[in-house]
C-alpha cells in the first residue's frame, strides 16, 4: 500500500494550518505576557501602593492603601470596595510610610522554625 498523490499536498496543508494556529497562541501568549508585566491601571505611575492588608475572613480584607497626600482604609468584598476610613494628617502618613513590618519573616525562617519543631527543638 502506498502513498496516494493527494497525501502530500493534504499533509502539507495540515501542517501549515498547525504552523499558523501555534503562531497564533504565542502571538497571543507574548501580547498577555507584556500587558501583564505592566499591572493595574495607576500602578506604573507609582500612584496607589498597598500599605497593609488583613484577611478578616475567607472572601474579605481590610487593606490600607497609600494615595499621594493621603491614606485611605478599605474594606474589599466579593461584592464591592467600602471607603472606610480617610488618614490625611502628616504624623499618620509618616508613620504609614516609616513602617517596617515587625513580624515579616521569610519563608526559610518559617520553615526552619516549622522543620524544628517536628524534631522536637525550640527555635
Amino acid at each position: 500500500m502506498s502513498a496516494g498523490p493527494e497525501f502530500w499536498p493534504s499533509a502539507l496543508k495540515m501542517l501549515v494550518a498547525l504552523a499558523l494556529v501555534l503562531g497564533g497562541l504565542l502571538a497571543a501568549l507574548s501580547l498577555l505576557r507584556r500587558r501583564a508585566r505592566r499591572g493595574p491601571a495607576g500602578a506604573s505611575a507609582g500612584l496607589l501602593r498597598v500599605a497593609a492588608s488583613l484577611a478578616l475572613g475567607v472572601k474579605h480584607r481590610v487593606v490600607l492603601l497609600e494615595a499621594p497626600g493621603c491614606a485611605l482604609v478599605v474594606g474589599v468584598s466579593p461584592e464591592r470596595v467600602s471607603l472606610l476610613a480617610r488618614l490625611d494628617s502628616p504624623e499618620d502618613l509618616e508613620r504609614i510610610r516609616a513602617r517596617t513590618p515587625e513580624e515579616a519573616v521569610s519563608f526559610f525562617d518559617h520553615l526552619s522554625r516549622i522543620t524544628a519543631a517536628w524534631k522536637g527543638e525550640r527555635a
